[in-house]
C-alpha cells in the first residue's frame, strides 16, 4: 500500500511538472512574440511615414528583410519636413541622400547610423545640427551645401575619417575650433558664408588640398597653408 501511495505521488509529480513545463512554455513564446511585435513596430512607422510623403516601394523597400538590408537611401526632391527617429534603426545604411528636401532638423537619432559613409542633406532647411553627428564614425562624405546652419556643433571634429565636407551657402560666422580634428579631410567648401576668419586649426589639418572660401565676409586668412590652398 505504502509503495503505491509513493507511486500515485509520484506520478502526480511528474503530470504537475509537465504541466508546469507546457503551461511555462506557453508564457514563453507568448512573451516571445509580444518582444517581436515590440521590436519590429519601428517598421509599421517608417513604412506610415513613406506612404504619408508619397515615397515609393523603389526608393524605401515594404519589404521586411529587404528594409533591415538596405544599405542605400536616396530620397532626394521628396519635399520632406521631417525625418522620423526610426530611420535610426536602419543600421546597414552606408549611404543617405536626403537633397532637395525641406527639412529644418535632424532627429538625434541620425547619430546612431554606425555604418554611414555618406550623408547627403544639401538644399533644406537645417540651421543646426544635433551632436549626435558626432557619433557617425565611419562617416567620410558629408555635403551640406545650402542650408541656414549658423554654427556647427563641436561635436564635428569626431568624425575623423571625413575627407569632403561641403558647407557652401550658409549662415556661418566661425567654425569650432575642433574642426581641426578631422585629420584627413582633403576637401573643404567654405564659400558664401558670413565669416570674417579661420580658426587656425584649419591650418593644422595636413591632409587638406583644396579650400574654398570665396564670398565670405572680410575674410582673413589663417595662416600661409590656406592662403596657399585657395590661390
Amino acid at each position: 500500500m505504502k509503495n503505491l501511495v509513493t507511486k500515485s505521488n509520484t506520478k502526480l509529480s511528474l503530470n504537475k511538472s509537465k504541466s508546469m513545463i507546457g503551461l511555462t512554455g506557453k508564457i514563453l513564446a507568448t512573451r516571445d512574440r509580444s518582444l517581436a511585435k515590440v521590436s519590429y513596430a519601428w517598421i509599421s512607422e517608417i513604412w506610415l511615414w513613406a506612404d504619408k510623403n508619397n515615397i515609393s516601394p523603389k526608393k524605401l523597400p515594404r519589404n521586411r528583410d529587404e528594409l533591415l538590408n538596405v544599405t542605400e537611401l536616396s530620397l532626394d526632391g521628396c519635399r520632406l519636413t521631417k525625418l522620423p527617429k526610426e530611420i535610426g534603426k536602419l543600421k546597414t545604411l552606408t549611404k543617405l541622400i536626403l537633397y532637395n528636401n525641406m527639412l529644418s532638423e535632424l532627429p538625434k537619432e541620425i547619430g546612431e547610423l554606425k555604418n554611414l559613409a555618406i550623408l547627403g542633406l544639401g538644399f533644406n532647411n537645417l540651421s543646426e545640427l544635433p551632436k549626435e553627428i558626432g557619433k557617425l564614425k565611419n562617416l567620410t562624405r558629408l555635403y551640406l551645401k545650402e542650408n541656414r546652419l549658423t554654427k556647427l556643433p563641436k561635436e564635428i571634429g569626431k568624425l575623423t575619417r571625413l575627407t569632403e565636407l561641403n558647407l557652401a551657402n550658409n549662415e556661418l560666422v566661425e567654425l569650432p575650433v575642433e574642426i581641426g580634428h578631422i585629420e584627413h579631410l582633403r576637401w573643404l567648401d567654405l564659400s558664401g558664408n558670413k565669416m570674417a576668419r579661420l580658426p587656425e586649426a584649419v591650418g593644422e589639418l595636413d591632409e587638406l588640398t583644396w579650400l574654398n572660401f570665396s564670398n565670405n565676409t572680410s575674410f582673413a586668412l589663417a595662416n600661409k597653408k590656406t592662403e596657399k590652398l585657395t590661390q
